[in-house]
C-alpha cells in the first residue's frame, strides 16, 4: 500500500513538471508571435556622433533604451523623437538627429545613430550693478557718484571637463569688492544619483552703512 502511494505521488509530480514546461513554451511561443504580428526593431548597437567634448554617458542618461533592447515599429518614430528632445534638453546641444541604419530585414535588427552639434559651452557677461540700494537712492543721497558702482565680469562654463558640470567666475570691483566661485559636478556615480556642489565667495565694501536717519542710511 505504501509503494503504489509513493509511484502514485510520482505521477502527479512529473505531471506537474511536464504542464508547467508546456506552459512556459506557450507563453514563450505567444509572446514571440505577438511580437512578429506587431513588428520589432532589435537595437543592435548605439553609434553617437559629433560629441567632441561631451562624455558618451551623459547622452546615454538620456536614453530610455539600450543595445539589446527591442523597439516596436509602430512606435519607433515616437520613441525616438522624445529621446532626441531629452539628449537636446540638456543644453549641451543645439541639434540632435536620431537615425536607424544597416537594417537587416531578417533578422530585424539594426543601429541606431545618435548625432548632434554641441553647444556654446563658455559665456561671458559683463557686470555693471549699483552698490546702493536703488537709482534713486544713488541719484538724490550720492549724486550718481561713479566710485559707488560695481564693475566687472561673469565667466560661466556649462560644461567643464565634459561631464555636464558647470564653473561660474564671478568678479567685479568698486563700491565693492567681490570674488566668488562656484563649482556644480553633477554625477559622482555611476548611477547617475550623486552629485556635488562647491562655493567660495569672498566680499568687501569701501564703506558700511551703521545707522538709518530719516529714512536714509548713514555711512
Amino acid at each position: 500500500m505504501f509503494k503504489k502511494n509513493r509511484i502514485h505521488w510520482k505521477i502527479v509530480n512529473l505531471s506537474k513538471t511536464a504542464a508547467t514546461v508546456v506552459l512556459i513554451i506557450l507563453i514563450h511561443l505567444l509572446f514571440s508571435f505577438g511580437l512578429e504580428a506587431q513588428g520589432f526593431l532589435k537595437v543592435r548597437q548605439i553609434v553617437i556622433e559629433g560629441n567632441h567634448y561631451t562624455r558618451d554617458h551623459i547622452i546615454f542618461k538620456e536614453l530610455d533604451f539600450r543595445s539589446g533592447d527591442t523597439l516596436f515599429l509602430d512606435k519607433l518614430y515616437n520613441r525616438l523623437d522624445l529621446n532626441r528632445k531629452r539628449v537636446l534638453n540638456t543644453g549641451l546641444f543645439n541639434h540632435v538627429e536620431i537615425n536607424v541604419t544597416d537594417w537587416d530585414v531578417e533578422k530585424m535588427e539594426a543601429t541606431i545613430v545618435i548625432k548632434g552639434i554641441e553647444n556654446w559651452f563658455y559665456y561671458p557677461v559683463p557686470i555693471l550693478e549699483l552698490g546702493d540700494r536703488s537709482v534713486n537712492e544713488w541719484i538724490y543721497q550720492h549724486g550718481a557718484a561713479l566710485n559707488r558702482l560695481n564693475i566687472g565680469i561673469s565667466f560661466m562654463h556649462i560644461n567643464l571637463t565634459g561631464n555636464a558640470d558647470k564653473l561660474k567666475l564671478t568678479f567685479h570691483r568698486g563700491f565693492t569688492q567681490k570674488y566668488e566661485l562656484d563649482y556644480y559636478f553633477p554625477y559622482l556615480d555611476g548611477k547617475h544619483t550623486l552629485g556635488a556642489f562647491f562655493n567660495t565667495l569672498y566680499v568687501t565694501h569701501n564703506n558700511l552703512e551703521y545707522i538709518t536717519r530719516e529714512n536714509q542710511l548713514v555711512f
